[in-house]
């Protein structure tokens, strides 16, 4: 297997970038550069504004933080900034509250977790 080969089947099995470069042993920014070249990660968002993600995305997004990721994990699976992140979540009514983790309920309210 080559190492194109692993390194797209591991970000199809759900890898994270960086992940997936400590185990082929490049670089985070390689293994995304590779990714892209290959067709298999969406070209990065130029801007990385909240208004150029679509209600998918939002929704996408406040399912990985209800799952449990980081907003540095969030950012890299959508390909986009953490501050974009974080702009989502604030806009669910969430936010940045010390180490304290809260969860989208879907009516704009955080519930702890």
């Amino acid at each position: 297997m080559t190492i194109e080969e692993e390194v797209l089947q591991l970000f199809r099995e759900g890898y994270t970038i960086a992940d997936i470069g400590a185990d082929v042993g490049l670089s985070a920014t390689k293994v995304g550069v590779m990714l892209k070249k290959l067709g298999a990660q969406e070209p990065s968002r130029k801007g990385n504004t909240s208004s150029k993600l679509d209600d998918a995305d939002h929704r996408k997004i406040l399912a990985l933080w209800n799952g449990g990721l980081a907003v540095t994990q969030i950012a890299e699976r959508m390909s986009v900034k953490k501050e974009v992140v974080w702009r989502t979540l604030k806009k669910a009514g969430l936010d940045r509250s010390g180490s304290r983790r809260y969860r989208y309920d879907g009516d704009g309210s955080g519930a702890k977790v």
